[in-house]
């Protein structure tokens, strides 16, 4: 693979070619049968390998989305925890009480002082 990689990265071939204009182009890079062959190889064994790949890609596909689901939920729970630590921090003052109860539900604040209990 490195002389086929060296021949298509160099441009010289083993083949000659002519150039038009004023200078000497280039030629083409020209890789023998045997070289084709190796390539042909080597592409489908790298298939075999590629697709073996797909079952684990997917199953780390899902396990990711399963994670960022489970870290959304604990988000969620805990800016409830804290509303409700606040809620009910904030019913028991005095100074506060009356616009909790303006904000919270009744049955709620009715949990909060049975938890409270």
């Amino acid at each position: 693979m490195g002389e086929i990689n060296q021949t298509l990265n160099t441009g010289s071939g083993s083949s000659s070619g002519s150039g038009s204009g004023g200078g000497t182009a280039t030629p083409p890079p020209a890789l023998t049968e045997e070289q084709i062959e190796s390539l042909k190889v080597a592409t489908e064994q790298f298939g075999v390998v590629f697709n073996q790949t797909t079952a684990p890609t997917v199953a780390l596909q899902q396990q990711y989305e399963r994670v960022k689901e489970s870290a959304n939920v604990a988000i969620t729970a805990y800016n409830h925890a804290i509303g409700t630590a606040l809620a009910e921090a904030s019913a028991n003052k005095a100074s506060t009480a009356s616009a909790v109860a303006a904000l919270v539900p009744d049955s709620v604040l009715d949990e909060l002082n049975k938890a409270a209990r």
